[in-house]
């Protein structure tokens, strides 16, 4: 069992290195094709003013991107249509066509693994908080208290304010 375990985990790293790349590539080939650097650290006010990408989005892509972990990265990506649209934004800005296929290939693989989980995003999210320690003790935290909430509802216990 602890087989199948490091193989998911390992596989799950592999991709979140990959999608980081491939959205890195793509995001500073377009910004290079508009003729604006892209080579220090990326900002999302670049990718809202270039790509035209709202703020929660290019806050995500740019918080992925940075993460030097790949399962904190995969944790913080948008769902295969944010990186669609970033795909499509960054088509109509000028990004190559090797970058532009290079991250479809990272996205449909994205999409392939969350078909493989019954709750999609949800589900991998909770599969990731098990090897990410500070967002393991949050979700163990948030359980306790759902359990706190349901046993003081049913022995009527609970009170409204």
């Amino acid at each position: 069992m602890a087989g199948a375990h490091d193989g998911l985990k390992h596989r799950l790293e592999v991709l979140g290195v990959e999608l980081c790349g491939a959205l890195d590539g793509t995001i500073r080939a377009a910004l290079a094709a508009q003729s604006l650097p892209g080579d220090g650290a990326l900002r999302p006010v670049q990718l809202i003013g270039t790509l035209g990408l709202d703020k929660s989005l290019a806050s995500r892509v740019v918080r992925s991107i940075s993460t030097e972990d790949p399962l904190r990265a995969l944790h913080g990506m948008p769902t295969p249509q944010g990186i669609g649209l970033i795909a499509r934004a960054a088509s109509s800005r000028g990004a190559p066509r090797e970058a532009l296929e290079r991250l479809d290939r990272a996205k449909a693989a994205y999409a392939d693994l969350l078909s493989e989980f019954g709750g999609g995003r949800t589900d991998l999210e909770a599969t990731l908080m098990g090897w990410i320690p500070e967002q393991r003790s949050r979700a163990e935290r948030d359980a306790r208290r759902s359990v706190f909430r349901g046993m003081t509802t049913m022995s009527g216990t609970r009170t409204s304010a």
